[in-house]
């Protein structure tokens, strides 16, 4: 039951479920103090509006890149200090087909589930997953995208809507950088995984028929 002028979006998988609803509290009040939580900066995780768990990652530095006697290690992976100047909030998890579908409106996916990551996007879909997100809290959109002479061209933008190389002016939703996302996953670490210097299929889903290392 929603009242009038509210907005109700969203992706529910569950074979029972009990919902407790207190009705003085409007859906649009509830948004806003999602909003106003994961805007504040105020704790190590949050949630936003569509329900997405973000965790702070601090600001700090780290070295990227892996050592060159390390296994299957490639050309490109030159060790190098990098310092994140800014905090910044990531989800939790890989975005979920739910949380895609109560922006995009459309399942992409050919595992379908609710919980499970989204799959079968191209980069470009995911900025406009962004964007969307970003308008639909009243964020300025993180990206600019345009068709140039048939190609794609995707740029960020500030706070002000122009131009920028500098991820810390973007303040909508947007993908982390390749060092950001190194970053969180070591999550303090040095060793080649952040579980160690191996790893088997109890710890990560993928194609485990050798062991690394």
């Amino acid at each position: 039951t929603k009242r009038d002028n509210d907005v109700v979006r969203g992706s529910l998988a569950t074979e029972q479920v009990t919902l407790n609803l207190d009705v003085g509290v409007t859906i649009e009040a509830i948004a806003k103090d999602k909003f106003a939580r994961i805007h504040s900066g105020d704790g190590e995780a949050v949630t936003n509006s569509i329900g997405m768990e973000m965790v702070l990652i601090p600001a700090g530095g780290f070295t990227m890149g892996s050592p060159a006697d390390e296994e299957l290690r490639d050309e490109d992976e030159t060790r190098r200090q990098v310092t994140l100047t800014h905090g910044i909030y990531m989800s939790a998890t890989e975005v979920t087909q739910g949380e895609w579908v109560s922006v995009m409106g459309e399942f992409p996916s050919e595992f379908r589930g609710g919980l499970l990551p989204v799959e079968n996007i191209s980069w470009e879909e995911a900025v406009e997953f962004c964007n969307g997100l970003s308008t639909e809290e009243g964020l300025p959109v993180a990206y600019e995208v345009k068709e140039v002479d048939g190609v794609t061209k995707v740029s960020f933008l500030d706070a002000q809507g122009q131009p920028t190389t500098d991820v810390t002016q973007v303040k909508g939703y947007r993908l982390p950088t390749e060092a950001e996302w190194e970053y969180a996953c070591r999550a303090g670490t040095t060793t080649t995984f952040n579980t160690g210097n191996t790893i088997s299929t109890d710890q990560a889903n993928y194609d485990g028929d050798g062991t690394y290392g």
